[in-house]
């Protein structure tokens, strides 16, 4: 019975930790290449950009209001911050940049009332899909 066990439990497979070394553990190397690499630096700029354009293009009623500017600046830092968890790799920066630009189109609608700047705001996005989806690179964010 002692011997069943033991020959059980050296079939099963061994899952690798943290501490192994050797060829259980497999190294995924992360490439971005030259076209996600020039995208993210436009992502990075694109949102100190969107709130520049949000600001100088707001209705006359709105320019005078306190929360639009922290609002709007707010946005653009969760921008950059997505950008740089995109630069990590990290799936939450891709989440985060995509709920981002959706805050930013519609703020920017609310308070400008053009479709060019909503359009400004949801291009990269669209983007940024095709260029994950073209160089395959869905599975490397974590």
């Amino acid at each position: 019975m002692a011997k069943k066990k033991a020959n059980k439990a050296a079939n099963r497979p061994v899952k690798p930790t943290s501490n192994a070394k050797g060829p259980a553990q497999k190294q995924i190397h992360k490439e971005r290449g030259t076209l996600l690499t020039v995208l993210l630096a436009l992502i990075f700029l694109h949102s100190v950009v969107a709130t520049y354009l949000g600001y100088i293009t707001l209705k006359d009623e709105y320019a005078r209001t306190t929360w639009v500017l922290p609002l709007m600046t707010l946005v653009s830092v969760a921008g950059i911050v997505a950008a740089m968890g995109m630069w990590y790799w990290k799936q939450w920066g891709i989440t985060l940049y995509a709920i981002t630009c959706v805050i930013q189109a519609a703020v920017h609608l609310m308070l400008t009332g053009s479709l060019l700047v909503v359009f400004y705001d949801l291009l990269p996005v669209s983007i940024l899909a095709y260029v994950i989806n073209l160089q395959s690179k869905k599975n490397l964010f974590e």
